[in-house]
């Protein structure tokens, strides 16, 4: 087996854990498009459902240390209510 044809998992360890299986080159791209925005941008665009089903969305800066990225939500901001309670189930 190539090296390009391994199989690499890419675990999220945060709270929120995403599971992804890519080939190695693949893994490549993705890291190399999503550093290309983290230059280009600085940040995203949050949009999830509130309790009620409405839709919430807001703009959030992405702060990238070593290699882990994070986004700063503030705590009067009513993603990061909506965010603590899925945390709490």
């Amino acid at each position: 087996m190539k090296k390009s044809d391994k199989l690499f998992f890419l675990l999220s360890y945060r709270q929120f854990s995403i599971l992804s299986i890519l080939t190695y080159k693949k893994y490549i791209q993705l890291r190399d498009e999503i550093n290309q925005f983290m230059q280009e941008h600085k940040s995203i665009m949050i949009s999830s459902l509130n309790l009620n089903n409405q839709t919430i969305c807001s703009y959030a800066p992405i702060i990238k240390i070593k290699n882990d990225f994070y986004i700063y939500i503030s705590e009067i901001s009513e993603h990061l209510k909506e965010l603590n309670t899925i945390i709490k189930t």
